[in-house]
Order: structure tokens, then sequence, then C-alpha cells
């Protein structure tokens, strides 16, 4: 991962951000947020408060509490699926305590994994000692350090082999430094990777552009809202980073509210703690 201080265990340090000023988090402007939250009656410190923020526009947006004004979205996943991910965890699908803990110690078998909680999939940005993982009927959902890495298409082999013919998808990013990068995989062979950052440029962009791609390369979604403002790419990676959650997974972790779109918290995952043994280094 990029120099960002990634999987450093910084409590909650994923949860969304606003889309408020083009993601500036000015302290000012986080305390104004925290006014109207308590205007409408809700807690600005509630991660499960339906916050809400208008901007210059007037479009509503969402983010899920004060703390995540503050910190921005991070994600280290990869995701397993044989059915549109979306769809496929809508209804609040059973979590298969068996299956997870079998491809827990399958892909890291040199870590003794303790059962310490449950988190859900609006946090898989788990600090270096954790592993945050999920298996249901048609999709598995594992959120690890492996996973922040600058060149998807370098991913190790055996975490794509354990998706066997299922459709792989890695998806990382990282407020601090702007990185976004994700790639996908279709029985065992690389279809997409991209990853960039407005400081390192394009790092890597192998395979056909996705759809979902399309109006950000073309400059519809403009980093900045002044024109004078420059920025090194034609879009901003995180706000990529967003479209890619919807695309690939049906949700998002902060923008424009949208009801249909599957609830993050909802989904839950298992929390391990990760030791290595010695004689296991």
């Amino acid at each position: 991962m990029l120099s960002t201080g990634a999987a450093d265990g910084t409590s909650g340090a994923c949860k969304p951000a606003s889309a408020l000023a083009k993601r500036s988090h000015a302290p000012g402007q986080i305390v104004k947020q925290a006014h109207k939250l308590q205007q409408l009656g809700l807690d600005p410190t509630d991660k499960m408060s339906a916050g809400v923020e208008t901007v210059a526009s007037g479009a509503i947006v969402c983010f899920r509490s004060l703390e995540e004004l503050l910190v921005g979205a991070k994600t280290w996943m990869i995701v397993y699926a044989n059915a549109k991910v979306g769809d496929a965890l809508r209804g609040n699908p059973k979590l298969n305590r068996d299956a997870t803990l079998q491809l827990a110690t399958s892909l890291f078998p040199k870590d003794k994994l303790e059962l310490i909680g449950e988190g859900d999939l609006s946090y898989t940005c788990p600090p270096n000692d954790e592993l945050h993982i999920g298996c249901f009927s048609e999709v598995s959902i594992l959120a690890a350090k492996e996973f922040g890495i600058d060149y998807p298409s370098k991913l190790p082999a055996p975490f794509i082999s354990a998706g066997g013919n299922r459709t792989v998808y890695l998806h990382a990013m990282h407020s601090v430094v702007d990185w976004f990068a994700f790639a996908k995989w279709i029985d065992g062979k690389l279809i997409r990777s991209l990853s960039v950052s407005p400081d390192n440029g394009i790092l890597e962009d192998i395979g056909q552009r996705l759809p979902f791609e399309e109006p950000f390369w073309l400059g519809q979604n403009p980093a900045t809202d002044d024109d004078e403002d420059e920025y090194s790419l034609p879009f901003h990676p995180l706000e990529l980073g967003e479209a890619a959650l919807k695309e690939f997974f049906g949700y998002q972790l902060e923008g424009f509210i949208d009801p249909s779109l599957l609830q993050p918290e909802a989904i839950p995952l298992l929390k391990y703690k990760r030791r290595r043994s010695l004689w296991r280094l």
C-alpha cells in the first residue's frame, strides 16, 4: 500500500466520510454538520445514526456519524461471488460460521485465529492483526492487510485460486492519500486492474476499462468544481472507489442517499485476532 499508515489499527479507520466540499474535512465544517444532526434530533457520535447534510447544491448526502467525517473512507478487501453480490446479500442472508472459519484457516494457515466478536460490511479495513471475514451461500467476504496493495494484479495466487470458478474482486482505498485500487478476476483470469492516486498517478492500468469507469475517465466527474483548480487526475479516486463499491457490491460508504442500495451494516462479518507463533514465522 502507499505510505498511508493503512491497516494501522486505528479504531474506526474506514468509516465513511461525507462528500462535503470535495472531501474537505475542516474542523469548522465538521462542527456545523454535528449541529445539523443535533437539530434533526440525531446523535452525531452514534455510528448507527442516519445522518444527513445539505451541500451548496441542495443535494442530500449521507454519512453515518461525526467520526466518519473525521476519518474518511478506507477499505482493503476481497470478495468471492458466484452471483450478483448486492442481490445475494439482500434479505439478511445467514452467515455460515463453519465455512467462514474453514476459509479463514485455509487462507491464513500460519496465523492462530481467535474469534473476538462480530463486525459488518461497513468496516472492511481492519488493523494488521485482525481478519474480518464472512461466508454466505453465494458470496464470501474477506478484509485483511494483505489486500491493501498498490498493484492488485500481484495479489498472491492462493487468494485467487481460493475463488475457484467464482468471480474474485479486490477493492482497496485510503482517504488519507486519496488512493484507490481494484481488480476483477473471472475463472482465475485477470480481467481488470487499476490503481490510482493524485500523487503517484496511475500505478497500474491493466485490461479494458469497465463501463462504470468511463464517465470518470471522460471527465464527467471532476475532482474539483473550480476549473482553475488543478488536479492530476480527471476524477477523484475515492469517488471512483465509491462507484466501484456500488457496481460490484451494491452499496456505498458515502455519497448521495439511495434507499435502494444495500445497507452494509446489515451484513455481519466475524472478527478474528491474528497471532503467529514463532515456529510459524
